[in-house]
């Protein structure tokens, strides 16, 4: 089973029926993978899945909408705006494995790079990156808003490889070059307590620039 250890903090949960759940897109992404999974189980009742760009629109969509609730995944670095909210609070957090992870691109091995190269990925697998990575290569890291987008960045040559997972590797018809590695993820659904409007953080209006 994909969804496991769930545990619940609400007593409403199981009664309140909620139009959406928000989760970082697109469709190749971990967090969506998730959120499908998570919708088979029936945990919580809610509509459809709702899929934004980057966790700050991820964010600012809860923070205006009573009716959705939003997953989002521990390893994120902006989670504490979410847990450290007056208006937000967590109802539920269970372990859910990613789709395997490697390293892609369009040449058939990674010995086949060489000199300095540019890497596509989202920032929460980006320390997995050095241990694939032969010493005689140079590379500069590109990050993005998802690993679908790291893929895509690949297919479009704005960079040499990418480290995304395998939903986006294929869809964009890439080669792996690395050992595929699972990601054991903690992920946490947050609803909108006071139902108004939020203030915005610092942290996501940098992350806007």
């Amino acid at each position: 089973m994909s969804i496991r250890g769930y545990s619940s903090y609400d007593k409403t949960t199981k009664t309140l029926n909620y139009e959406k759940l928000i989760v970082l897109g697109p469709k190749k992404t971990s967090s969506y993978y998730c959120a499908s999974e998570f919708k088979k189980q029936n945990l919580i009742d809610f509509k459809e899945i709702v899929l934004k760009d980057n966790f700050v629109d991820v964010y600012e969509f809860l923070s205006v909408n009573k009716d959705s609730i939003a997953l989002i995944p521990n390893a994120w670095k902006g989670i504490n705006e979410f847990y450290i909210n007056d208006h937000l609070e967590i109802i539920a957090s269970f372990l859910c494995d990613t789709k395997p992870y490697s390293l892609a691109g369009y040449k058939k091995s990674i010995d086949d790079y060489n000199g300095k190269i540019k890497i596509s990925t989202h920032p929460a697998p980006l320390q997995m990156i050095q241990n694939y990575i032969p010493d005689k290569i140079d590379y500069e890291i590109v990050i993005t808003d998802s690993t679908e987008k790291a893929a895509d960045l690949v297919k479009t040559k704005e960079v040499d490889i990418c480290l995304s997972n395998e939903l986006a590797i294929k869809d964009n018809e890439l080669n792996i070059l690395s050992s595929p590695f699972t990601i054991t993820m903690l992920w946490s659904v947050f609803k909108n307590k006071k139902y108004k409007e939020i203030r915005k953080w610092n942290i996501f209006q940098m992350e806007k620039k």
